[in-house]
């Protein structure tokens, strides 16, 4: 799954941070970061300017079910259900 994250701050975002449950999981400049997802959970982003962190962003994910994949005959996990929730 790609999480994308993106801000209008001013001074720009030079790192975007994502969590997973309160976890720190990675980093990105671009906001762009790629999961496997594993479990349900929250994952968060939380843009970084030179002033501080910004309003964080976050989206609920629940892995459900199984799926075949297209043409292969293979059985595997369905990669995600979510919705979103911004923060003020």
């Amino acid at each position: 799954m790609s999480l994308n994250c993106s801000t209008d701050a001013n001074p720009a975002a030079h790192v975007y941070d994502f969590y997973f449950n309160d976890i720190l999981i990675g980093n990105s400049s671009s906001g762009v970061l790629i999961v496997t997802v594993k479990a349900d959970g929250v994952y968060t982003c939380v843009p970084v300017n030179t002033v501080g962190t910004g309003h964080n962003a976050t989206v609920s994910v629940t892995a459900v079910g199984t799926f075949a994949r297209e043409g292969t005959g293979k059985i595997m996990k369905n990669p995600c259900a979510f919705e979103h929730y911004f923060l003020p």
